[in-house]
């Protein structure tokens, strides 16, 4: 099970909880989907800057604003490296 799709699903599945107002799943579910990128996926994989936002995401919308900030610069960073600086994902971080 330590497959990028099923990460994504992960990731997918986290998201679903955080338009549902359910943060506490919507963590489990990310860090599930983190921990598969990390073990599965070079260090600089778009999925994992994907996933690193919503987290981010999530605890912005909680007010852990520092907390988000930095996610959100892990994100920043790897979309960086991994697409082109004009690509929209970027523009979006």
């Amino acid at each position: 099970p330590n497959h990028p799709d099923i990460a994504w699903t992960y990731n997918n599945i986290g998201a679903n909880y955080d338009g549902y107002s359910d943060p506490t799943k919507a963590v489990e579910y990310f860090d599930k989907a983190l921990e598969i990128e990390l073990s599965s996926l070079p260090s600089n994989h778009p999925n994992i800057a994907a996933t690193y936002s919503n987290m981010a995401s999530l605890l912005h919308e909680n007010g852990n604003f520092e907390e988000a900030l930095m996610l959100y610069e892990k994100a920043l960073e790897i979309w960086l490296i991994a697409l082109s600086p004009d690509h929209p994902q970027v523009a979006v971080c």
